[in-house]
C-alpha cells in the first residue's frame, strides 16, 4: 500500500490505523505537509513501513544538516531505518537518489537530466522504484536496489518532458528497466 500525506490530522490517523492494522508492505511518501508536522507525530508511519521516500528538502525540515543543497544521505538512512523502515530512498532531484536497505547503500545519479515542469515528479520516481520492487518479487539484492532507484529516476525525468503531465510512464518504459 503506498501511502502519502494529506492535510489534517484525520488523515493522518486513519492512515496510522491502516498501517498498523494490515500485512501488507507500506511504501510511504510522507511529503513537506507531514515533516512539517513533526516526527513524533507521524513516527507510527514510519515504524510501520517497508520503505519511505523522504526528499533532501523535508529532511532538512527535521533538522539533517542541509548545507549547501545537500545531506549527509548515509547518515539519515541509517537514522531512519533504525526505526524500522526496510528500504529507504531519499530523493535529491537533478542529483538522483541515495538508497539504503540493510547494509546495502548505494547512491544513484541521474542518467539524463529532462527540462520541465517537475510537479509531481517524486510521485512518479516512486512508482518507478515500486515497480521495480514488484518485478523483482521484492527480491532485494543490491543489483535490484541499484536498477529501482535508476527506474525511479529514469522515469521521474520522464515525466518532466512535457508540460501537464504529457509523458507519464507507458508500457513501454519498461523496457529501459529489463535492459
Amino acid at each position: 500500500i503506498h501511502m502519502t500525506s494529506f492535510a489534517g490530522d484525520n488523515p493522518l490517523n486513519a492512515q496510522i490505523y491502516a498501517a498498523k492494522n494490515t500485512k501488507a508492505k507500506i511504501s510511504l511518501d510522507l511529503g513537506e505537509l507531514y515533516f512539517k508536522k513533526g516526527f513524533s507525530k507521524i513516527l507510527p508511519l514510519i515504524d510501520s513501513a517497508y520503505i519511505i521516500f523522504p526528499t533532501e528538502e523535508e529532511l532538512g525540515i527535521w533538522g539533517f544538516d542541509y548545507k549547501d543543497g545537500s545531506i549527509d544521505c548515509k547518515n539519515a538512512s541509517r537514522i531512519l531505518s533504525g526505526y524500522g523502515p526496510e528500504i529507504v530512498v531519499i530523493k535529491r532531484g537533478r542529483k538522483g537518489c541515495y538508497a539504503k536497505s540493510g547494509e546495502k547503500e548505494l547512491y544513484v545519479p541521474v542518467e539524463k537530466i529532462f527540462e520541465g515542469e517537475a510537479t509531481g515528479r517524486g510521485d512518479v520516481f516512486d512508482a518507478g522504484f515500486l515497480a521495480g520492487l514488484s518485478l523483482n518479487d521484492y527480491q532485494l539484492s543490491k543489483d535490484v536496489l541499484e536498477q529501482c532507484a535508476r527506474f525511479g529516476n529514469y522515469l521521474a525525468g520522464k515525466s518532466m518532458a512535457t508540460p501537464g503531465r504529457g509523458a507519464y510512464p507507458i508500457r513501454e518504459d519498461l523496457k529501459y528497466f529489463v535492459k
